[in-house]
């Protein structure tokens, strides 16, 4: 992530190692983003701490005038509280993530 960084890129949802902080690209409308985007082909998932990003392996990456509207952890959940969710399935060992963005 520093490599894109340091050429001008943010990351969409603004983590980095296990670390959150806001930047200019940090969307408002974030949906499932406590889920973590690595489920091993389980269906019990640990859903995320306080900050209320799940742990996130995969990322979307833009320059830093792209204006992102929404950004979401794309899972079909069967049932979910506060600390845990059950996924419906899991065809991959990745859940999808996907951004609404606008250029400007």
């Amino acid at each position: 992530m520093h490599t894109f960084a340091g050429a001008g890129y943010d990351d969409f949802l603004a983590h980095s190692f296990g670390h959150w902080a806001p930047t200019a690209a940090t969307p408002s409308d974030r949906i499932n983003a406590d889920f973590p985007t690595f489920n091993g082909y389980s269906t019990q998932v640990k859903l995320a701490p306080k900050n209320g990003l799940g742990s996130t392996i995969d990322w979307m990456v833009g320059s830093s005038g792209v204006a992102v509207k929404q950004w979401e952890t794309v899972v079909d959940v069967k049932s979910r509280t506060a600390t845990a969710g059950v996924l419906a399935s899991t065809p991959s060992d990745h859940q999808m993530i996907r951004a609404t963005v606008a250029l400007g």
